[in-house]
């Protein structure tokens, strides 16, 4: 199950950050609940919307039509 780190000590000792999102096994996530150390991340039902690339040849003619449209 995937959670969110919540506790200082505990991100510490798994070494990551505050609010990094790591596995813990499933027996251990009543526990991770009821400690406070993290909160459980849901999967998104969703598929992610994808972001557009930006590579040199679109902003080469993003730039263009910029600059035929300012005539």
């Amino acid at each position: 199950m995937k959670f969110k780190v919540k506790n200082e000590k505990v991100a510490q000792d798994h070494g990551v950050k505050i609010g990094a999102t790591i596995d813990v096994l499933e027996q251990h996530a009543d526990k991770w609940i009821r400690m406070g150390w993290g909160t459980k991340v849901e999967k998104k039902a969703d598929k992610e919307e994808k972001t557009e690339i930006e590579t040199k040849e679109l902003k080469f003619e993003n730039e263009t039509k910029d600059a035929t449209s300012q005539d």
